[in-house]
C-alpha cells in the first residue's frame, strides 16, 4: 500500500466482501446483508456492521439488500438448475457480491439487472434470481441518497445462461472437487457431492462493469458458435451503457474465462482499479 501512496491506515476487525460494497462517492454504500452480516460477521447484528462500515469508509448511510444472485451463492449451495434433466453446478462464484447485479453509475443512479417473466418460466435459477432482484428494486425504489433524493433506476439483461462441460483432468473439474473435504457426501441442499464428468455454469454479469478515466471494459459473452440471442443481449447492454456514460469509450471483452471461477472485471481489480480512477 505505501508503494502507491498510501500511508493513512484505519484498521477494524470486521471481515468485509470487497465486491459487495457499492459506493456513490456521497457517503452512500448498498451491500448485501447476508453477505456482510450474515456470513462474514454472524456473531455481530446489521447495526454493529453497519456502524463499523460508516466509520471505516465515512458513509452516511447504508442501504441493506437482502440476497443477490441466484448463480452466485457459495458453490456448495447445491445444484443451481437441471437442464434436459442433467445437474448444473456453479462452476465458482463471487460469494455473494452487490456487484455482480446492481452498481452506482452516478451520486444517484443505480443500475440494476433484471430477469423477465418469460426468462424466469425458463429456468427455477431465474426465477430465484427475478425475485430477489424484485425485492431489491422495492427497496432501492424507496430509499434516498444521503440528500433526501430518490434514486434513478436503469434495468440491465441478464446474460443468457452459457454451460461448461468438465471431466476429471480438467482444471476446472479438478479444482472444483479439491476446494472441499473429499469426506463430504452431499453439497449444502442435501443433493450428492459431485464426481467426474460436470456440467457447469459461470456466475455471468453485465453488471460487473469497470469504469476508468477515460473507458469502461464491459463484460460480454458472444462468440462464434454460441446463440444469436448472446450476441442480441450484448448489443444491447454496450448500447446502455454507452448512453449511461457518454464522455467514456465503452470497450467489451468475452468474459467467460475470468468468470469461471467467480467474479468479473469489477471486483477482481476492485482495490487497484479505485486507487487510479479520477
Amino acid at each position: 500500500a505505501i508503494e502507491i501512496g498510501c500511508h493513512d491506515f484505519i484498521n477494524s476487525d470486521i471481515a468485509s466482501e470487497g465486491g459487495d460494497k457499492e459506493f456513490n462517492g456521497r457517503g452512500v454504500c448498498i451491500a448485501l446483508r447476508n453477505t456482510e452480516v450474515d456470513k462474514r460477521n454472524p456473531e455481530l447484528s446489521t447495526e454493529e456492521v453497519e456502524d463499523e462500515l460508516k466509520r471505516i469508509f465515512n458513509l452516511k448511510k447504508i442501504v441493506w439488500l437482502e440476497k443477490g444472485v441466484y448463480e452466485d451463492e457459495l458453490t456448495t449451495s447445491g445444484v443451481l438448475d437441471y437442464v434436459n434433466g442433467v445437474p448444473v453446478y456453479r462452476s465458482s462464484s463471487a460469494n455473494g457480491h452487490t456487484d455482480e447485479f446492481c452498481r452506482f453509475v452516478d451520486h444517484n443512479t443505480i443500475v440494476l439487472a433484471e430477469v423477465t417473466e418469460s426468462e424466469a418460466e425458463e429456468l427455477n435459477s431465474l426465477k430465484i434470481t427475478k425475485e430477489r432482484l424484485d425485492a431489491a428494486y422495492d427497496v432501492l425504489s424507496n430509499s434516498t441518497d444521503a440528500d433526501g433524493n430518490p434514486f434513478k433506476i436503469i434495468r440491465m439483461p441478464v446474460p443468457e445462461a452459457i454451460y461448461v462441460d468438465s471431466k476429471p483432468g480438467d482444471w476446472i473439474n479438478d479444482t472444483w472437487a479439491q476446494r472441499y473435504d473429499e469426506a463430504k457426501d452431499v453439497l449444502d441442499d442435501g443433493s450428492p457431492m459431485p464426481h467426474g464428468d460436470m456440467r457447469m455454469q459461470p456466475a455471468l454479469s453485465y453488471c460487473n462493469f469497470l469504469i476508468l478515466n477515460n473507458i469502461v471494459i464491459a463484460q460480454t459473452y458472444y462468440e462464434e458458435g454460441r446463440s444469436e440471442k448472446i450476441k442480441e443481449k450484448d448489443q444491447r447492454v454496450l448500447k446502455i451503457l454507452q448512453e449511461i456514460f457518454p464522455d467514456r469509450k465503452v470497450i467489451p471483452f468475452l468474459s467467460t474465462a475470468l468468470n469461471i471461477r467467480g467474479g468479473g472485471v469489477h471486483c477482481a481489480t476492485k482495490n487497484v482499479a479505485n486507487a487510479g480512477r479520477k
